[in-house]
């Protein structure tokens, strides 16, 4: 709850009353590492918000292995704000690839926050704008030629993610087989 505060701090100042009434329209849980959150196609009946842990977007190829656009790192949120609002379905299937804490915004938490919190829709609409922006920059960087390239530009974009998740996660990511990742990194 305190790293979803520190973010919104960054929007708006919140003294204390505001964060009473934030605090009691959100809930925390923790994802289990390979937990599926949404899958595809799914409507979201909340929003999260990244805590801890990390969580990957993605689909599944026709034979089965999987193929990961982005990850969700702490400090960012799990859907987009603006296709939770519309009520649009997820476009990819979310999973948490390691134990994951996320902060929960259902629809009627986020209407009562904007009814208690005179300045919550605008700052609610910078986070949507945020949001959109972090999805275009996370982008897997399968427009980078080689795997060396790739593998930089995973690290350039995931700080220390690499140390935090499987490797196999990283190297779909990529768009590598573990070994060529091996043999990246050896580089």
């Amino acid at each position: 709850m305190d790293e979803l505060l520190n973010y919104l701090r960054q929007l708006e100042v919140f003294d204390p009353d505001a964060e009473r009434i934030l605090r009691s329209h959100v809930r925390e849980a923790v994802i289990g590492s390979h937990d599926i959150l949404y899958e595809q196609g799914q409507i979201p009946e909340a929003i999260a918000f990244v805590a801890s842990g990390a969580l990957s977007v993605g689909t599944y190829r026709a034979d089965g292995s999987d193929v990961i656009s982005y990850f969700i790192v702490p400090g960012d949120f799990v859907v987009d704000v603006n296709d939770f609002k519309e009520r649009r379905a997820v476009r990819g299937i979310i999973q948490a690839v390691v134990d994951t804490r996320v902060v929960f915004f259902t629809k009627e938490g986020i209407g009562k926050l904007s009814a208690s919190i005179t300045w919550w829709d605008e700052m609610w609409r910078k986070v949507a704008n945020q949001t959109l922006i972090d999805r275009v920059r996370k982008r897997a960087p399968s427009s980078k030629p080689d795997a060396r390239s790739r593998y930089i530009a995973f690290n350039e974009q995931y700080p220390g993610l690499f140390d935090r998740i499987p490797r196999h996660v990283v190297a779909s990511y990529l768009d590598i087989n573990t070994a060529t990742l091996s043999r990246v990194r050896e580089k």
